[in-house]
């Protein structure tokens, strides 16, 4: 087989073929290892969060989907204006809040879990 004015016999066609095909594969799965690496959050964000709710006033927390659901002791310890400025999503039933965090919605609720109730 002639390639480019050189000759190449089948073994080398089928081991050129195999080096493109593993360094596509190599880029591709780069590509998406980078990509579904989520962002680190701050610690400090963390704890604005958690200090909305109140002081020692987490009861408990659950985790639906994006949303994390807090059931606080007392409602009137919540800082509402804490939502509204961070433009989180957030409504009220009872003592229990719901907010819906379009990222990290799995490591706030680990760190409302771990730090918070």
């Amino acid at each position: 087989m002639n390639f480019l004015g050189i000759e190449i016999n089948d073994v080398w066609m089928i081991f050129l073929i195999a080096v493109v095909l593993l360094v596509i594969g190599a880029a591709l799965t780069a590509y998406f290892i980078i990509k579904s690496k989520t962002k680190t959050i701050d610690l400090a964000y963390l704890n604005e969060i958690k200090n909305a709710f109140g002081n020692n006033n987490i009861e408990k927390v659950k985790l639906e989907q994006q949303r994390i659901q807090v059931y606080v002791k007392d409602t009137k310890a919540i800082d509402v204006n804490y939502f509204k400025e961070a433009k989180l999503p957030a409504f009220m039933t009872g003592k229990k809040i719901t907010v819906l965090f379009k990222e990290n919605a799995n490591e706030i609720y680990q760190f409302l879990i771990n730090k918070g109730a």
